[in-house]
């Protein structure tokens, strides 16, 4: 998670935090395709053993090529799971939350960039809701619901949600979620305060 003070110089809007979801997480589908092309590699030489016996038993019968159509077949499945793995790596890398001191965002899109938003003034409602691999992996999604009921903004996956249930809550009261920092002492300032502390030394 990254925290950021960008500033937009035409609208003021700065982004108070960023965050893509959390990893583990977002790529479930993921591992089960990685899992399965191990599978498929691991047992590789098994399916090629096994056609084999079967092409011999059946060519007495019909004349078929299934040790090429297997060996194809199992060629283009890996490399069909290898470019859905790498497209789901992409995806989440694409995806990004931000709570701006205007809005929550969503930004996604490889091919084509796709923003929704809700300003803070129109949320009406917030769920929170975590599985038990999300609760493991300190995620959850966060549902964010507008004035109308089609207004919706849906945080999937996205790390800390109780931390960003806060910071949504804060800026929907009108807090100003930036770290307070001491007033910068001008010179006159400085030099008024030099000489009251050089008075009553004397």
């Amino acid at each position: 998670m990254e925290e950021t003070e960008k500033m937009n110089s035409y609208t003021r809007e700065r982004i108070i935090l960023e965050t893509n979801p959390r990893l583990m997480v977002h790529l479930k589908s993921a591992i089960v395709k990685i899992i399965i092309l191990f599978l498929i590699i691991y047992f590789y030489s098994w399916i090629i053993t096994m056609v084999v016996k079967l092409q011999t038993s059946l060519t007495d019968i019909v004349k078929l090529p299934l040790l090429s159509a297997t060996t194809i077949i199992i060629t283009i499945l890996i490399l069909a799971l290898v470019i859905w793995v790498i497209w789901d790596l992409i995806s989440w890398k694409f995806t990004k939350y931000m709570i701006t001191n205007q809005r929550v965002l969503i930004q996604k899109g490889v091919m084509t960039k796709q923003r929704t938003y809700i300003h803070y003034e129109k949320i009406q409602d917030i769920t929170v809701s975590q599985s038990l691999s999300e609760r493991l992996f300190k995620s959850g999604d966060i549902e964010i619901f507008g004035g109308h009921e089609v207004t919706r903004l849906l945080l999937k996956n996205i790390p800390h949600p109780e931390r960003i249930e806060n910071m949504i809550n804060q800026k929907i009261e009108g807090e100003d979620l930036e770290m307070e920092r001491p007033p910068e002492t001008s010179k006159t300032d400085k030099s008024i305060m030099a000489k009251h502390g050089e008075k009553f030394k004397k």
